[in-house]
């Protein structure tokens, strides 16, 4: 699987960008995607929650879950979030580490900024 989608990626001309949980300064040009990859755990009820502060300049394009090389139950793995950087401008992503029906004030938040050039 990684050999095709290495293979898609020389296609493209460029790959897209792949930030992790100390990258939370961004800078792309309009029109580029870009991904945020953070350990999760979705079994334990929790998940990253995404709020964009200006969807004008970045969107949300997708939100998966790809399960740890383990494959045991239970076992964490890793939440892909795909970005689309639409216009120049600079936006925050906020990112809750939660359970959605079980919001607590010490859940982790991670926060970047994103300019778009």
């Amino acid at each position: 699987m990684l050999a095709a989608l290495a293979a898609a990626l020389v296609g493209c001309g460029k790959a897209e960008a792949v930030y992790g949980r100390d990258d939370t300064s961004i800078s792309v040009n309009s029109g580029e995607k870009f991904t945020i990859k953070l350990d999760a755990n979705p079994t334990t009820g929790y998940e990253w929650n995404v709020s964009v502060s200006d969807e004008s300049v970045v969107t949300l394009e997708k939100s998966e879950y790809q399960q740890g090389g383990s494959g045991a139950a239970g076992a964490g793995g890793t939440q892909v979030l795909v970005f689309k950087a639409k216009k120049a401008g600079t936006a925050t992503i906020d990112l809750v580490y939660q359970r959605s029906w079980e919001p607590q004030e010490d859940d982790e938040r991670l926060q970047y900024t994103v300019t778009v050039k």
